[in-house]
């Protein structure tokens, strides 16, 4: 196997569309283990119990938007 094929990748955006388009890329790219998810909290609940490669996050979100997404995340042990 790749080390593209073996990445995990976690995309965290509150629009469905983007999630859509992002996910059908990376599986065109040969990415295979992709995460969806609709908002930093899930984000966080995701990277909190499972090995996460790459996050690809929307800064502009409602409720917690990217910037705080990404300040818990410094603070969240990296699972591995």
């Amino acid at each position: 196997m790749s080390e593209i094929s073996d990445a995990k990748l976690l995309v965290i955006d509150d629009d469905p569309m983007n999630r859509e388009i992002l996910f059908r890329h990376l599986k065109n790219l040969g990415y295979s283990d992709i995460t969806l998810t609709d908002g930093g909290k899930s984000g966080l609940e995701i990277v909190a119990s499972n090995s996460i490669d790459l996050i690809l996050l929307d800064m502009m979100m409602p409720v917690m938007n990217g910037l705080e997404t990404l300040t818990h995340l410094k603070d969240t042990p990296i699972q591995g």
